[in-house]
């Protein structure tokens, strides 16, 4: 499992390893500040001229340079803090990394990075999740599903009468349904409804195996399978907005296509790594069934 913060990282290496030209030179602050000061010193003042962008790298908020950066221990002016095209404004620490006019801002990284998770993964992949159905009751038979819950897989019960086996439900014994004003279960908040119409046993817990779709508000949940994908696709993402020429740094001339070329390698990886694990989704759902057992009373299995 990976934070944000290390996907960005991740995003990082992996444009600027496929495009080291568009790698931004990095600085650093010389004093500490806080978010309402227009006034700042960078510690090399001939990398800084009027109308450069200068991000915080660990945060995110960029300043635009309202003149030449003066000699050093002088400090440059820049433009009200809190610049629409980074993060809000806010204090900074002596010696942390600014970057000089970065191609890919972090507020842009982090977007790209949330529109992976949340579009680009369902329905074709997704988290296997083990549940269990709060506070069964045989007289109940509406269940809310969690939020991110979209479809169950299975259901089950386990060793029961000490028998160390489990016991699978047949499908017709439950199924995920859209909200029903009528048989909402007070103070639900998720639009899907899990109907349990029977068990193998009322006195044992009964648990079910949930297709959990990603969400970019809980990116530490992601398997980590799934968050090199969500590099993949961010990088590419971001390589699809970088120029479409650069010039060959030996003799000068222009390369076209190499951008292209960058998007569609990482895309064909993001795509490959996808249906594998799609593929393995499905072998290790098949493996799960015929390694449980014990199904329920007078119920045969079919595939």
């Amino acid at each position: 499992m990976s934070t944000l913060a290390e996907m960005v990282a991740m995003v990082r290496n992996t444009v600027y390893g496929t495009r080291p030209d568009l790698r931004p030179k990095q600085d650093r602050l010389v004093n500490t500040i806080n978010d309402t000061v227009t006034a700042m010193e960078f510690e090399t003042p001939a990398m800084w001229k009027r109308d450069a962008l200068a991000e915080f790298k660990a945060n995110g908020e960029v300043v635009v340079l309202r003149e030449d950066h003066p000699s050093a221990t002088n400090d440059v002016n820049v433009f009200e803090r809190g610049d629409d095209r980074g993060k809000a404004a806010a204090a900074q620490t002596e010696n942390d990394v600014v970057l000089r006019n970065p191609r890919f801002l972090l507020a842009d990284i982090e977007e790209k990075i949330s529109r992976a998770i949340d579009g680009d993964l369902w329905p074709a992949v997704w988290i296997r999740t083990e549940r269990t159905v709060s506070g069964y009751d045989p007289a109940i038979e509406t269940y809310e599903l969690n939020a991110d819950d979209v479809a169950v897989e299975q259901m089950y019960q386990y060793d029961i009468n000490d028998d160390d086996r489990f016991h699978e439900f047949p499908t017709q014994w439950y199924d995920v349904v859209g909200s029903v004003a009528d048989a909402v279960p007070a103070g639900a908040t998720s639009n899907r409804l899990l109907r349990v119409y029977q068990v193998v046993d009322k006195d044992h817990t009964v648990y079910y195996t949930a297709k959990t779709k990603p969400n970019s508000a809980s990116p530490t949940a992601l398997p980590e399978e799934l968050v090199e994908m969500v590099v993949l696709r961010a990088s590419a993402s971001l390589l699809s907005q970088a120029p479409r020429e650069r010039r060959d740094r030996t003799s000068g001339r222009t390369r076209s296509g190499e951008q292209a070329t960058d998007y569609g390698l990482l895309m064909a990886e993001f795509t490959r790594l996808r249906s594998q694990y799609a593929n393995r989704l499905q072998v290790e759902l098949m493996a799960r069934k015929k390694y449980r057992t014990g199904l329920p009373r007078g119920v045969v299995w079919q595939s």
